[in-house]
């Protein structure tokens, strides 16, 4: 039986401009710092079918990508350094400086500039590979593992940070398939919702506190229903007027005056009804 850990495991959030220069070969390592992936309905299913976890708090099969920024040219690379360079008054700063441009150098036909927003694009086509490295307490390198990732989602909040979460590809075509319920894999190639699947498919990761169990046959889905009603309110129109020189023209006019609404309605009194409970399963 698998354990589930209700505190939390943490994830690493790398920095995707990094891990571009540092897969190109123009950087010596890719920057990050520690997250969490929090308790949920989602990563209950992960444990359950073959996340790993190292020391039962941290797990490399899920990561998240802050795309806050792009990857420079080699023109462009040499002209940051050369401006740091001048402005260095500590000589030891200065030969370290120098040490990089002669690497940048050495590199040159390793560049090519990319936006935020094609890292983006070129990671969520192909996917990215992310190298760990272990090493001895001299520094060494003792072993490395190399996981392939593919884009897996990223809720309202994250997006609007630029936070996109990525899923080692092994466990990629279950936890899709689980997310949007098999229908992922359905979605015709035209037309396809994909901004409303998007956007519910992510609900199972929320936070949670406990699960029970709810038969399915013991759940009955309604249509959603709309219901309109009449109220007072300020009623904003532009209206046309005759102008200078007898040209059309327009103006915003407020005027109280009844306006028909519209709202989604919600069965809530009638759900003790909706929910048929038995003997077997009693409330």
């Amino acid at each position: 039986m698998i354990t589930i850990n209700e505190t939390g495991i943490k994830i690493l959030n790398i920095k995707a401009g990094t891990l571009y220069g540092f897969n190109l070969g123009i950087r010596d390592r890719y920057d990050y710092t520690t997250g969490v992936l929090n308790h949920s309905l989602f990563r209950i299913f992960l444990q359950n079918h073959g996340m790993k976890l190292y020391k039962d708090r941290l797990t490399r099969d899920i990561i998240c990508l802050d795309f806050d920024f792009g990857s420079r040219s080699y023109e462009e690379e040499i002209k940051h350094l050369g401006s740091l360079l001048a402005r260095e008054a500590d000589e030891e700063g200065r030969e370290k400086l120098r040490q990089i441009i002669e690497k940048v150098n050495q590199n040159k036909h390793k560049y090519c500039k990319k936006s935020k927003d094609e890292i983006r694009e070129l990671f969520y086509r192909d996917g990215v590979s992310v190298t760990y490295t272990a090493r001895d307490r001299q520094g060494n390198i003792t072993g490395e593992e190399r996981i392939h990732y593919r884009m897996l989602y990223r809720n309202s909040a994250k997006a609007k940070l630029g936070q996109v979460m990525f899923i080692n590809e092994t466990l990629y075509d279950a936890a899709y398939d689980w997310m949007t319920m098999g229908l992922g894999g359905r979605m015709p190639l035209e037309n396809a919702k994909i901004v409303e699947l998007s956007a519910y498919a992510p609900l199972t990761t929320s936070t949670i506190l406990d699960t029970f169990s709810i038969p399915v046959e013991d759940i009955l889905i309604l249509k959603d229903q709309d219901s309109f009603f009449t109220t007072m309110a300020n009623v904003v129109r532009a209206e046309e007027y005759e102008g200078t020189g007898g040209s059309s023209m327009k103006k915003v006019r407020k005027r109280p005056g009844g306006a028909r609404w519209k709202k989604g309605f919600w069965i809530c009194r009638e759900i003790p009804y909706i929910i048929r409970y038995t003997k077997k399963y009693p409330p």
